[in-house]
């Protein structure tokens, strides 16, 4: 009987040898696993690090673009603000100055400036006070053209929708 027991014991040390075995190929198997995640990992930081450094460079180019786009853009819209307004003045200056600027179509005597909607009303005639004419006149220089109350005033005129009233207070 004292077999047994030494045969025995023979069988667990070698399962324990073989148990440490496995648990050793086991165990280096998921070392090695968990070693290559940890590298894929870190390739994957890296080109997402990548990637930033990309996207922020894109995004330092746009916003140099866009400042001189925008820098660009101001620039023609100060230009454009400007000669507008020159353009303004200069036809209020000769809005003023119409009655004297056409003495062979209109006696200044006659005139009345109003300056908005319409520049001017003429009354020709009005000293012969015979067969006189109103005569509403709007002053334009360049480019410009009637507003939208002024082409109503216009359309009003031609419909012959211009009245006198005599208003008492």
């Amino acid at each position: 009987m004292p077999e047994q027991p030494t045969n025995l014991l023979i069988v667990l040390i070698i399962a324990n040898v073989i148990a440490l075995i496995l648990i050793i190929i086991i165990r280096k198997d998921i070392s090695s696993k968990v070693y290559n995640r940890v590298l894929e990992i870190e390739k994957e930081k890296q080109f997402i690090d990548k990637i930033e450094i990309v996207k922020k460079e894109i995004d330092r180019a746009t916003a140099i673009k866009l400042t001189e786009k925008i820098s660009i853009r101001k620039e023609y819209l100060i230009e454009d603000a400007i000669k507008r307004s020159a353009s303004v003045s200069k036809g209020k200056i000769i809005e003023h100055f119409a009655p004297f600027m056409l003495p062979n179509i209109f006696n200044p005597d006659e005139m009345v400036f109003i300056g908005s909607p319409i520049d001017l009303i003429s009354f020709t005639n009005i000293d012969a006070k015979e067969d006189i004419s109103i005569d509403f006149l709007e002053i334009k220089t360049g480019n410009s053209s009637l507003n939208k109350k002024q082409k109503l005033i216009k359309e009003a005129i031609l419909y012959k929708r211009v009245y006198f009233k005599t208003v008492h207070l």
